[in-house]
């Protein structure tokens, strides 16, 4: 609940809400492909005196496979600080209905950041991280595929504006600026909160003298059950 935030944080007059556009690229992918790898299972079970053998077989495992992957996200820009901005406050969600046919109308009142980056540029990325993350979970749902081939590629290109809010809280008395960030979507936030450490100490030493109270009051009556 913010107990131990300085005074002051939450009046209105010292904060400097800015909300931002920020554009994605949200790719939906489609792989067709072969796995390939080797099985092994229990053929029999036998016994000579008190020992146990277990024999297996070993096999070959291949055939198609058919993989989907959704909203695989890029940030549209090449600044790095809007990068570790957008990426601080994620995830959002792509889907309908919380994803709305762009109008102009919305961007009333806000900022948008244009991307900088063309997609034919960061295609190849994506695609490769694409297929990374396709052959884990293909690895993940069947031990013994050791390997895998996509023999087809198709994808579906999405342009994205995801709202962002940008707050910027000057604390006077500490001459200081704190930064923070909302997803515009969720609410969730990031950026470091100015602590009152007057506060703070003053709740610490609290709990360590409650503490030692505690265990003075144990002992002592400890010691005395032990003398009756």
């Amino acid at each position: 609940k913010h107990h131990f935030v300085r005074k002051g944080f939450g009046d209105i007059e010292n904060l400097v809400i800015k909300p931002i556009y920020y554009p994605f690229y949200v790719l939906d992918s489609r792989f067709n492909g072969e796995v390939y790898g080797t099985g092994e299972r229990l053929a029999r079970t036998r016994w000579n005196g008190r020992t146990e053998y277990k024999d297996y077989e070993t096999f070959e495992l291949k055939g198609p496979f058919t993989a989907y992957l959704d909203d695989q996200e890029k940030v549209a820009l090449e600044e790095i600080v809007n990068e570790v901005i957008v990426n601080s406050v994620r995830p959002f969600d792509w889907r309908y209905p919380r994803l709305k046919q762009f109008n102009y109308f919305y961007l009333n009142g806000y900022n948008a950041e244009h991307r900088d980056i063309d997609f034919n540029t960061i295609a190849g990325g994506i695609v490769s991280a694409t297929q990374d993350v396709a052959h884990s979970e293909l690895s993940a749902r069947f031990p013994v595929v050791t390997s895998s081939r996509f023999s087809s590629y198709e994808s579906m290109v999405g342009y994205v504006l995801a709202p962002v809010w940008l707050l910027t809280y000057v604390d006077k008395d500490e001459e200081r600026v704190y930064f923070f960030a909302v997803n515009g979507q969720n609410g969730h936030s990031s950026g470091v909160l100015p602590v009152d450490w007057k506060k703070s100490s003053i709740f610490i030493a609290g709990c360590a003298a409650l503490m030692a109270a505690g265990g003075f009051i144990f002992e002592f009556a400890r010691l005395t059950g032990l003398a009756g």
